[in-house]
Formats: C-alpha cells, sequence, structure tokens
C-alpha cells in the first residue's frame, strides 16, 4: 500500500487503476481494494470512475521510500558535491548523506553508499569514500 501511496503522490493528474496496476505488477482489484483501505484509514484519495485516483495535499508520508539504485544515485550526487563544491555545500552534503544513513539498513548503506555497516551515524560523514580518498591525496607520499 506505501507503493501505491507513492505512486500516487508523485501525480498531478489523475491516474487509472489501470494504469496504477500496471505501475505496481498488480490487478486493478488490488487497486480497487488497497485505495479503499486507505481511504478508511484517512488517506485523502480522491477517485471517479472513468477518470482516476489522486492523492489531495495533506498526507504525510516517509519521505525516504528508497531503492537501491535511487540510494546509489543520492550517493554519487553527494559525492561529486563534495568533491566540487564550495564549503557549505560540502557540509550540506556531508549533512544530508548522515540523514540518509540513519534510515538505511546496515547492508544498504555499506553496498550503495560505502558506509561500513558499524559506523554510526554520528561518524558517517567522516566514514565516506570521498572524505577517505581526499585524506589520503592530501597526506604526503612517503616512499
Amino acid at each position: 500500500m506505501l507503493a501505491l501511496l507513492q505512486a500516487l503522490r508523485g501525480r498531478r493528474r489523475p491516474v487509472t487503476a489501470s494504469v496504477l496496476a500496471g505501475m505496481l505488477e498488480v490487478s486493478e482489484r488490488t487497486i480497487y481494494r488497497d485505495v479503499a483501505e486507505l481511504v478508511s484509514q484517512g488517506a485523502p484519495i480522491e477517485g471517479e470512475s472513468g477518470v482516476g485516483y489522486v492523492l489531495r495535499p495533506g498526507l504525510f508520508l516517509p519521505p525516504l521510500m528508497l531503492n537501491n539504485d535511487e540510494i546509489e544515485a543520492i550517493g554519487l550526487g553527494v559525492r561529486y558535491v563534495d568533491q566540487r563544491g564550495d564549503g557549505v555545500l560540502t557540509s550540506a552534503a556531508a549533512s544530508a548523506l548522515a540523514k540518509i544513513a540513519s534510515i538505511l539498513s546496515p547492508h544498504a548503506r555499506s553496498m550503495a553508499i560505502g558506509i561500513p555497516p558499524d559506523a554510526s551515524t554520528s561518524s558517517v560523514a567522516s566514514r565516506t569514500p570521498i572524505r577517505t580518498a581526499k585524506a589520503e591525496t592530501q597526506t604526503p607520499n612517503r616512499n
């Protein structure tokens, strides 16, 4: 049902049950049942036969329901800013990464962002691969 809410959340125009069923790889009947259940629980979903469903403003959803590709894309973006941004952006990127890492499973953190599974969220910024690489390149080579 969260996937259904997420699908509706990103739309400005009504979406038919058929389109939603195709997106979520379920039957239209499942969409009808899930929408009815969500409405009974207070979700502000409006729908009209032949027109589709739309999620009205006012529903609070957890903002971070991310798949592995999305996590990796965010991690790459943060790394880019870390390498090329000014001090303010670099600090903001580290803060954002710490927030994202705090909601990820240890496996997702290590796989997608490169943070060791045992890293505490307070030390995330200092353990990112970019920070490690920067420190290594700034350390004089003692060969």
